[in-house]
């Protein structure tokens, strides 16, 4: 009986571990495309090429994605929709899964993307406090925002978004998807060929 493994033998077991090991990361990587689902949530603008954001608002990145934003829905006004997802990353911001559910209980009166956008320029006042303000300064029913705010009618909502995420392999924010193509992070040049490419494969 030999004694130990020949030369072949611990070359076919190296082999094996490495495809083990590949199979594992194909099987549990992301997907590098996703289908989301967005209905009910707040868009803007339309066009054949959807942009679907998964954002925090309490993190720096996604309000630096804003201008970024702003500046392609102005370059392609008419070409593109842009859908906004909540994707609270609760464990390092606190205050973020209760200003998610503020900006739809202000969507309630019609006011969604003008309270997102309060939200984001007082990135740093996120309490309860504050978000009440933020409504009172949209001139908002407060009676009704209130309420919708204190009994946490949102919640289920917000979860609902971060859910999608999950499946679509979301690993931070901001997260982007164009027609279902995953683009992580705040990258005008990313984001402008992803437009471009689907575009041209419209």
């Amino acid at each position: 009986m030999a004694e130990g493994l020949s030369g072949k033998a611990i070359a076919g077991i190296i082999v094996v571990f490495i495809v083990a090991v590949v199979a594992y990361f194909l099987l549990t990587a992301p997907p590098s495309t996703y289908n989301v689902n967005t209905l009910g949530n707040p868009s803007k603008g339309s066009g054949n090429v959807t942009v679907v954001e998964f954002s925090d608002y309490q993190c720096p990145a996604c309000r630096a994605a804003e201008p970024v934003i702003q500046r392609l829905m102005s370059e392609y006004s008419g070409k593109i929709r842009f859908v906004f997802m909540d994707y609270p990353l609760d464990s390092i911001h606190p205050y973020a899964q209760k200003a998610a559910e503020a900006a739809e209980c202000a969507g309630d009166q019609g006011k969604y993307w003008e309270y997102h956008d309060l939200l984001y320029a007082n990135q740093e006042a996120l309490g309860t406090a504050d978000l009440k303000g933020y409504a009172e300064q949209l001139g908002l029913d407060m009676s009704a925002f209130s309420t919708c705010l204190d009994t946490s009618a949102k919640f289920v909502e917000v979860v609902a978004d971060e859910t999608e995420g999950n499946r679509a392999g979301v690993p931070g924010t901001p997260t982007f998807f164009v027609n279902g193509k995953r683009v992580v992070g705040v990258d005008y040049n990313q984001l402008k060929a992803a437009i471009e490419e689907a575009q041209a494969s419209k």
